[in-house]
């Protein structure tokens, strides 16, 4: 999208560091999948394993320090939803609607 007063194109999306320098995390790759397996074996999808590990744990990225994705550590050890995670959200949000829409049957606005 373009600037308001100018004849130029802005940028508008933030760009991560080229490598990140992750000396600061002090749990190694072992303790790493054993957490993420644990979170899975709890239930949580492979974004709410990424933020808890961001949020409690102080691991920002999981890719440079282990070499594998979240999803890919779950599918290794079996942990597997049955659907992608994206698709899953969008049944979960259409399900949501219905739901919405039986309980409200004149709200129009969110007929879609």
């Amino acid at each position: 999208m373009a600037r308001t007063h100018a004849h130029r194109k802005g940028k508008s999306h933030s760009i991560r560091p080229v490598k990140p320098d992750l000396s600061f995390v002090t749990m190694d790759k072992d303790q790493i999948i054993d957490l993420i397996v644990k979170f899975g074996k709890e239930g949580l999808s492979a974004s709410e394993i990424g933020i808890r590990l961001r949020d409690e744990y102080g691991i920002p990225l999981v890719k440079p320090i282990v070499g594998k994705s979240i999803s890919e550590i779950l599918e290794e050890n079996g942990i597997k939803g049955e659907f992608p995670e994206d698709l899953s959200n969008l049944l979960k949000k259409a399900l949501r609607l219905q739901q919405h829409l039986r309980e409200h049957p004149t709200d129009r606005n969110n007929i879609r």
